[in-house]
């Protein structure tokens, strides 16, 4: 009788670790690692190792994130200056355009020319050829 259950036993074991083999497998690795280590292993030093080390990288990319965005708003800057720069010399070589426009508007309506010769000064002024 003792041999039906011990076989029975040995039945549901079997299915038992084929279903959970981690936790067999974790627990198998956790005994040798015990015996070869016999009390030689310091693990809350390795540990306060593990964490120094994390929290230095933790410390390097929150540096380098830092970096990334000062670079960042750097280009920024320097981008939005470049635009203002380019608007306030567009602006101005408009004036002067206007300007010039308004010059020379004065100097050919103003004047008592006959329409030939403004015509003609108009031709050179703006390199259009005007054939007749």
């Amino acid at each position: 009788m003792w041999f039906i259950v011990l076989k029975s036993f040995i039945k549901k074991s079997w299915a038992w670790v084929k279903k959970n083999w981690q936790l067999v497998a974790g627990f198998l690795i956790a005994c040798v690692l015990f015996v070869l280590s016999r009390g030689k292993v310091n693990i809350a030093s390795y540990l306060s190792k593990a964490k120094e080390s994390y929290e230095r990288e933790i410390d390097v990319i929150n540096r380098s994130h830092d970096m990334e965005i000062s670079a960042i708003k750097n280009a920024e800057l320097d981008r939005q200056r470049a635009v203002d720069e380019a608007k306030k010399e567009s602006q101005r070589k408009l004036r002067d355009l206007e300007d010039k426009k308004a010059e020379i508007r004065n100097d050919l309506l103003l004047k008592d020319e006959p329409e030939d010769d403004i015509t003609e000064r108009l031709s050179n002024i703006t390199g259009i050829n005007i054939h007749e």
